[in-house]
């Protein structure tokens, strides 16, 4: 029995971290053609949208991110930028990829 609660532990930790995206860090270069200020107080995420498709910019605690207001100050649309982000699109989930900087 304890092995099946360890297996299912183990499990449910992958997925929560593959959730958020640790580990999945990449660079993608893209032209920002929009963006949009998300409210913390409603849980909506700040969006860029590029491209290359649509990011969120959120502060990450689990990519020691916590400058998300000055990456979105910086980004200006028609511009190109290099960025380093994490996670995925997941269309079911609603969730996105996270730029961590820029």
């Amino acid at each position: 029995m304890k092995i099946l609660k360890s297996s299912s532990s183990l499990v449910l930790v992958a997925c929560a971290l593959a959730l958020v995206g640790c580990g999945d860090q990449r660079t993608v270069t893209f032209t920002v053609n929009d963006k949009e200020r998300g409210s913390s107080a409603s849980g909506d995420p700040t969006l860029i949208y590029t491209d290359k498709g649509v990011f969120k910019n959120v502060d990450d605690m689990w990519n020691d991110k916590h400058n998300s207001s000055d990456v979105y100050g910086q980004l200006t649309r028609g511009h190109k930028y290099e960025c380093t982000v994490v996670g995925k699109r997941n269309r079911g989930w609603s969730t996105y990829p996270n730029i961590l900087e820029c």
